[in-house]
């Protein structure tokens, strides 16, 4: 097989690309790390574009460039899988975009979707999305959004290990306690 079209392993992508796209970004040198990005989006697995398009939403969002980055956001969800962790954070990215915006039912919105892919998908964390729907909705969880709002805090309290059972009748309180936790294991990951 030629090496140009070669399909680049999932090992080498997050080792290899991403490591020199994350470093390229963290020196703000986005021109090198859009180049990185558009050198292996082509030889890559569509879970694994979708990830490209989620970086370079970053790098344009980075830039102060909201609308292009929410554009590289649109691209992306199509190619990530339903119910997987980029689809969750392509969502939550989305909505942290328009809150920033100040476009709040947009926001609302896209957290909303990225907590029904945690309740639905893989078995992942959904804390981020969950903490800022509940404080951009002024800690009111509608009806309607209970359910989905509470497969979401099981899945998520049992990721991220957290003591005890989260208690469903106060959904709010609830996602507190996952945020607080959270808090404390970066807190601690922070200080080793």
């Amino acid at each position: 097989m030629p090496d140009e079209l070669r399909m680049i392993s999932d090992k080498e992508f997050h080792v290899r690309c991403l490591g020199e796209i994350g470093a390229a970004t963290a020196q703000h040198d986005y021109a090198t790390a859009w180049a990185l990005i558009e050198r292996v989006m082509n030889e890559v697995s569509p879970e694994k574009q979708a990830h490209c398009f989620l970086l370079r939403g970053e790098i344009k969002n980075y830039q102060g460039k909201p609308d292009e980055a929410r554009h590289e956001w649109f691209e992306g969800i199509p190619l990530s899988r339903p119910g997987s962790f980029g689809r969750l954070t392509i969502e939550y990215e989305l909505g942290k975009s328009f809150e920033i915006e100040g476009q709040k039912e947009d926001a609302l919105n896209y957290y909303l979707s990225a907590i029904k892919t945690c309740a639905e998908g893989e078995k992942f964390s959904g804390c981020q999305p969950l903490a800022a729907y509940l404080a951009l909705n002024e800690g009111h969880i509608p009806q309607e959004y209970h359910d989905t709002v509470a497969m979401a805090v099981e899945k998520s309290w049992e990721v991220l290990e957290v003591p005890g059972r989260p208690d469903l009748d106060d959904l709010p309180n609830a996602i507190n306690v996952l945020s607080e936790h959270l808090a404390n294991l970066i807190n601690q990951a922070q200080g080793e």
